[in-house]
């Protein structure tokens, strides 16, 4: 929603922009909403505001389209296992269960679980964020995930068993966090936090009755997408001390010896074959690192694994590492229309 001269609030509602006589003085709208344009298709991935208006008559407004994507089966080499057979629509993924019967996906804003089994999806949330992201809890039926459903950005508990509301997980009173890994025995969350200085940091929860937020990591740069090792000795994480991303892992839950993984660049780590592997992204490159897990963290030489399909904007891995659900589709076509003397849209 913005405010437009000489007097008008522009918003969109149900699939339209729309203006209203606005009284900036006594802060009331007077009069009826008129529709003065098509709203793109609201997605994750698109940002409010998706019109603006200049004081001289000029107004501008995004139109685009919803990408049609599929689930697709890859593996080891990048060759295409087959394709979950979904509804069209703009469906990216999240997170595999750890026993790869179920899928996390978005569609638009709102959270799916998709049966792997019979490709059925089931609508679970509205999400309405943009760093909104979801992890299982090993037991496949319980997972977290991150939303500003209610205003704010929040990290809550969901169930496939359940079709009770989604449970609130107490983390802290900062306005943007997201979820980023539980532990295997379900005791330990790892979220990020915008912090007033730092950037992303890295926190824990001790998912214990009364347990207490604590900071773990906390850099000049931001720290993304942690993921703990199977044995819940090792964090990895994309971090920007270099300049450019990069993948460290570090001693878990408490900070110490820090490991950098990846060689002139690297981002999004998974951890496969029980700790063993350690695959990241850098550039259209899957990165395979084998790792020793004797008393302390060996990490061998990075190598390239294999290319995903072109278009394939997300995805996870199996646990053995043998293959990968992407999402794979086409770019989204986005153009920029203008409207001289919108006002006079508004005369009937």
């Amino acid at each position: 929603m913005i405010y437009a001269e000489p007097g008008y609030l522009l918003f969109v509602r149900e699939g339209k922009i729309l203006a209203q006589p606005f009284d900036s003085g006594r802060l009331e709208l007077s009069g009826e909403a008129v529709v003065i344009a098509d709203a793109p298709p609201r997605t994750d991935l698109d940002a409010e505001p998706v019109a603006s208006a200049s004081d001289n008559g000029r107004l501008v407004f995004l139109r685009s389209g919803v990408p049609s994507t599929r689930l697709e089966w890859i593996d080891r080499s990048g060759a295409a296992r087959g394709t979950v057979p979904l509804p069209p629509g703009p469906w990216r993924m999240f997170a595999l269960s750890p026993d790869q019967r179920r899928a996390a996906v978005m569609n638009g804003t709102d959270l799916w679980l998709v049966d792997l089994v019979r490709s059925i999806p089931t609508r679970f949330a509205p999400t309405f964020s943009n760093e909104a992201n979801v992890v299982w809890f090993a037991d496949s039926r319980r997972f977290a995930f991150s939303s500003n459903r209610s205003g704010r950005a929040e990290i809550y508990m969901g169930s496939v068993d359940s079709t009770q509301e989604p449970e609130l997980i107490a983390t802290t009173e900062a306005q943007f966090k997201t979820v980023w890994d539980v532990s295997r025995d379900g005791r330990t969350l790892v979220f990020g936090l915008l912090g007033d200085t730092t950037s992303w940091d890295l926190w824990i929860l001790p998912l214990a009755e009364g347990g207490k937020p604590k900071l773990y990591q906390a850099g000049p740069g931001p720290e993304l997408r942690a993921r703990i090792s199977p044995d819940g000795r090792w964090l990895a994480y994309e971090g920007l001390e270099s300049g450019q991303p990069e993948v460290y892992v570090q001693s878990f839950p408490v900070p110490g010896r820090r490991v950098r993984i990846s060689v002139d660049g690297g981002e999004s780590p998974a951890w496969t074959r029980g700790g063993k592997e350690l695959l990241y992204g850098k550039g259209d490159t899957l990165m395979s690192v084998p790792i020793g897990m004797g008393a302390d963290l060996e990490p061998g030489a990075p190598q390239p694994l294999l290319k995903p399909p072109e278009g394939t904007t997300g995805g996870d891995v199996t646990k053995d590492g043998e293959r990968l659900l992407v999402t794979v589709g086409p770019d989204v076509q986005r153009d920029i229309r203008v409207i001289l003397n919108w006002t006079a849209l508004l005369k009937h």
